[in-house]
């Protein structure tokens, strides 16, 4: 998606949906003198970090100018904002402009919340925009390689471990967020593919980093396994890679 289609997902009916939702949550919102506030006379020509800032900025006026308190509603408002992707970026941006300064113990469970949560559907899709937007670049300079699925034919109810190396190219230190994906086999004979989060790491210049994970195929009541070809893919910063294929029988 471009940025020109990108910004244009804030717009007056999903900006007023934040409204609505900081209304529901907290008595002394104003809705109406928000939706003034954000589209002033230079709306039109921000773009999409633009608009992002601006309903940031002027949102802080309408909060309390206690940051706990302001992250407090900011926690209670966005799940209410469930049909929503990208426009909720505006919740870790705030917390990013208003609170990192302020980081205190009794309020890091609510920030690692927001941050997670905002924008996680999005992060778990590897959007590049919501990548960028928290520090993991969507074009990392590394090497992915050695890429193993053992055994590689698993019974039903079996574990499978997979393996695989990143090999930093970079002369500076690069944030990862580490996935895999694993192509299921559905009963229609055809497979889908599901994510699993795996680490987030900070890989130096040059580093090469190891990773092992061990994935179960026991039977859970939120998935059903069904026996046929499988595959495995490591997904770095959103990008996959080295398809393996094993089979669950």
């Amino acid at each position: 998606m471009s940025d020109t289609a990108l910004k244009n997902m804030y717009n007056r009916q999903s900006v007023a949906a934040m409204a609505g939702a900081f209304e529901e949550v907290y008595a002394g919102f104003d809705g109406e003198a928000f939706l003034t506030g954000v589209f002033d006379d230079t709306w039109e020509a921000l773009e999409l970090k633009g608009r992002m800032r601006q309903i940031t900025i002027v949102l802080q006026r309408f909060l309390p100018e206690d940051y706990p308190a302001a992250l407090a509603i900011l926690q209670d408002a966005l799940p209410l904002l469930g049909d929503y992707g990208f426009e909720k970026m505006v919740f870790p941006d705030y917390v990013e402009v208003y609170g990192l300064d302020d980081w205190q113990a009794h309020d890091a469970d609510e920030i690692r919340w927001i941050t997670r949560h905002g924008p996680r559907t999005l992060l778990k899709q590897g959007r590049p925009e919501a990548l960028e937007l928290l520090g993991y670049p969507s074009q990392p300079a590394i090497a992915v390689g050695n890429v193993a699925v053992e055994p590689p034919a698993v019974a039903m109810g079996g574990t499978v471990t997979i393996s695989f190396d990143i090999e930093s190219l970079s002369g500076a230190p690069q944030n990862l967020m580490i996935d895999y994906v694993v192509h299921l086999m559905r009963a229609n004979g055809k497979q889908t593919a599901k994510v699993f989060k795996l680490a987030k790491r900070t890989i130096g210049p040059g580093e090469v980093i190891h990773i092992t994970k061990r994935h179960s195929f026991k039977p859970v009541t939120t998935r059903r396994y069904y026996p046929g070809a499988h595959a495995v893919e490591p997904k770095i910063n959103g990008k996959v890679c080295d398809r393996i294929d094993f089979v669950l029988g």
